[in-house]
């Protein structure tokens, strides 16, 4: 894709959400704009940053993805963002949280949420374990891998911050790139029903870069316990598996380019 045509897509979204970023914090604003042109133009990050918050945005991933949720309001146009606003202490799981954008824009819609965070990457997990220990947030972190059953696995990346690392081989068509095959590491993994407590959950989103349906097939109490589930699903395969898993209970609203939110029938919307 042409960067013409990609700033196109991404010009409706910019619109409507800048002037209200802006507002809320005009000189962070300005700067992330900056950085934002910056890796349009470069393909590389020109400074580091960190938000209002003091959250880091030190890496072109995470740049991407704060820029995605924070302005572009990716994923939020859905009635499970008010809901979530107003929930007393909801309990959200962020399976593959790399960098921890994801859950950060998660307490920044609210503070009261109780987070289960679950990264395998070594220096992304490492990562979340300081961002733990310097905010007074309810976090709890497992530098693991979520799959069907426990054990060990081995991960493959082509740098330490990779949103595309994947767990592998998994089947004859699903070997890593070459350019990943150099770097791996073997890293735990866990289930979800063995990790997380047996309670209502508000959302469960999982970026498992093809290994959703075993996240979720190691954590049917957690997803039997979940109100919605915030899935990426980059092909018409990957989706019509997941239906096909979930079962007719469930049903979904593409919500970005690769990420659908499940919601039961009888809940609703």
């Amino acid at each position: 894709m042409n960067k013409a045509k990609m700033a196109l897509q991404h010009l409706g979204p910019i619109l409507r959400g800048f002037p209200r970023f802006f507002l809320e914090s005009p000189l962070f604003a300005c700067r992330l704009f900056v950085l934002r042109l910056g890796y349009f133009l470069t393909h590389r990050q020109l400074f580091p940053l960190k938000d209002p918050t003091g959250f880091p945005i030190d890496n072109s991933h995470l740049l991407i993805s704060y820029w995605a949720f924070f302005v572009e309001r990716e994923s939020q146009r859905h009635p499970w963002v008010e809901d979530f606003r107003q929930a007393a202490s909801p309990l959200a799981l962020d399976v593959g949280a790399n960098g921890g954008v994801f859950s950060h824009l998660l307490i920044t819609l609210n503070p009261r949420v109780r987070l289960y965070l679950f990264e395998p990457l070594p220096a992304m997990a490492e990562r979340l374990f300081r961002w733990q220990s310097r905010i007074e947030e309810d976090l709890t972190v497992w530098g693991a891998a979520c799959g069907a059953i426990p054990g060990e696995k081995t991960l493959y990346f082509s740098h330490p911050g990779d949103t595309d690392a994947r767990i592998g081989p998994q089947g004859p068509n699903l070997e890593p790139p070459e350019e990943m095959k150099e770097n791996s590491a073997i890293v735990p993994m866990v289930t979800l029903d063995s990790t997380v407590p047996d309670a209502d959950i508000f959302l469960m989103k999982v970026d498992a870069q093809g290994s959703e349906l075993s996240v979720l097939r190691g954590g049917q109490k957690a997803v039997a316990n979940s109100r919605y589930l915030l899935l990426e699903l980059a092909t018409s395969k990957e989706l019509s598996a997941a239906r096909r898993e979930l079962g007719p209970d469930w049903c979904c609203d593409k919500v970005s380019r690769a990420d659908y939110l499940f919601y039961r029938r009888t809940t609703g919307r």
